[in-house]
C-alpha cells in the first residue's frame, strides 16, 4: 500500500493527441505515421521514466489501450477514467479523456460533475487526487461557422465555461476537510480572471512557478498546467519540491510540439 507520509511523487502531463496510427483525431487529416508514433511513444516513455511518478495524471488520451501498452512496462498497473473517448466511424476520435495511472491501487474512485471533460478523482491514504482538463480558449462554435462574429461569441462562451468549471471545483473543495490535490491542464494562467474563483479558497495554493512556461504554441510559452492544493494538503505536506520537465520543448520546439507534446510535465515530490 502506497503511503503519502513516505516519499511520494506525482506527475501531470498533457500528452497531446494520443491516438495511434490508423486513427485520426478531430479531423480525418490529423493522424500520425508509424515513424511519428514511434518518436512520440519512445519520447513519452523516456520522460515518464525520468520522472518516475507513483501516480501519473494524463490529459488528452484518445486511445486507452495504447496508453496501457505504453505504461504497463513502466510499472503502472491501475488505470482510472470517468468516461470513454468519443470515437466516430470507428477511426475518428472527437473527444479525448483524462486518466490517472498508478503503480498501486486507489482506495476510492469517484466522479465530479460540472465539467465538459470529466475529471478523474481517486483517493490514496486519505489524500484525494483530481486530474482535470478545463475548457480551452478555442472558440466554441459550430464546426462550419468561421465568421468573425461566431468566433468572438465562441471565445466568450469558452471563457465562461472555463470560469464555471473553476467555480464548480471551488464549490466542491469548500466542503471537504481532507488533503486534496487538483492537477492538470487549466488552460489559463494562475492570475487569470477566469480562475479567480480558486483564489476564494482560504489557504489554497498553486505550487508550480507562475513564470515557467508549461505549454508552447509555436515559440510562445504560457503557464497553463497547474498543481493546485488545499490548506489541508499543505498542512500535511510541509516539505515538497516541484519540477517542470520541459527538455522536449526546449531542444526543438516546433518539431517536438507536433509529435511528442506541446506541454511540459509537472512533477511534485513530497517527503
Amino acid at each position: 500500500m502506497l503511503s503519502l507520509s513516505a516519499p511520494f511523487r506525482l506527475a501531470s502531463f498533457n500528452i497531446y493527441n494520443f491516438a495511434p496510427p490508423g486513427f485520426a483525431f478531430y479531423d480525418e487529416e490529423n493522424s500520425y505515421t508509424e515513424q511519428q508514433w514511434q518518436l512520440k511513444t519512445e519520447s513519452l516513455a523516456s520522460i515518464i521514466s525520468q520522472a518516475n511518478p507513483d501516480v501519473l495524471c494524463l490529459q488528452e488520451v484518445f486511445c486507452v489501450e495504447s496508453i496501457k501498452a505504453l505504461l504497463k512496462p513502466l510499472g503502472y498497473q491501475y488505470f482510472y477514467k470517468q468516461q470513454n473517448p468519443e470515437l466516430q466511424w470507428g477511426y475518428l476520435y472527437l473527444k479525448p479523456i483524462n486518466m490517472i495511472c498508478s503503480k498501486t491501487p486507489a482506495d476510492k474512485v469517484a466522479s465530479l460533475t460540472g465539467f465538459e471533460r470529466s475529471p478523474v478523482r481517486i483517493t490514496i491514504n486519505h489524500t484525494e487526487i483530481i486530474c482535470l482538463h478545463l475548457k480551452s480558449k478555442r472558440p466554441k462554435v459550430e464546426q462550419d461557422d468561421t465568421s468573425a462574429n461566431a468566433q468572438l461569441v465562441g471565445s466568450f462562451v469558452s471563457d465562461e465555461l472555463r470560469q464555471c468549471e473553476a467555480q464548480a471545483l471551488v464549490d466542491y473543495m469548500a466542503n471537504i476537510d481532507h488533503p486534496c490535490m487538483v492537477v492538470g491542464d487549466y488552460n489559463d494562467s494562475q492570475t487569470s480572471e477566469f480562475l479567480k474563483p480558486l483564489h476564494k479558497l482560504a489557504g489554497s495554493k498553486f505550487l508550480n512557478p507562475s513564470d515557467i512556461a508549461t505549454h508552447y504554441f509555436g515559440t510562445q510559452g504560457n503557464t497553463i498546467d497547474q498543481l493546485f492544493v488545499n490548506q489541508a494538503w499543505l498542512s500535511a505536506n510541509p516539505n515538497y519540491q516541484v519540477q517542470v520537465l520541459d527538455q522536449h520543448l526546449q531542444q526543438q520546439p516546433t518539431y517536438n510540439h507536433q509529435f511528442i507534446s506541446d506541454h511540459a510535465m509537472l512533477v511534485l515530490t513530497t517527503n
